[in-house]
């Protein structure tokens, strides 16, 4: 490898983690901005860049042999099988008509381990028993 090889290897490496900083301050930026719906999609497409550029530059997807690549469509396939699977537990989940209601408040343990709201139980037996 020659020296004016290696410089270049390092420039590019450089530009592509430049790069990715500057996608994670987009991702933080359209983060706090008030997209609704859009957000989940920005991010999502932001991401799906991100796994490019490090497949293709760190990884050396396109200058390995074929078990890289091979194990990184697998990797790609079950991703896509959980996908699937989420969406599919969502589309046959069905809608809830009970309103949402916060849980109820229990009182703190009093000294001693027993429960205020159920004095009966202790948390650990009695002594002598």
């Amino acid at each position: 490898m020659t020296e004016r090889s290696a410089v270049g290897i390092v420039r590019n490496v450089a530009k592509v983690w430049l790069a990715l900083l500057g996608l994670l301050a987009l991702t933080v930026g359209t983060a706090l901005l008030p997209l609704g719906l859009w957000n989940t999609v920005l991010n999502t497409v932001i991401a799906l860049i991100k796994v490019v550029l490090i497949g293709l530059c760190f990884m050396e997807l396109l200058r390995h042999d074929s078990l890289p690549r091979l194990m990184a469509v697998v990797a790609l396939f079950f991703l896509l099988i959980q996908l699937g699977q989420t969406i599919s537990e969502h589309l046959t989940r069905g809608i809830s008509t009970t309103p949402w209601t916060p849980p109820a408040q229990r009182a703190p343990l009093q000294h001693g381990g027993v429960d205020a709201a159920t004095p009966s139980r202790r948390a650990y037996p009695a002594p002598g028993h």
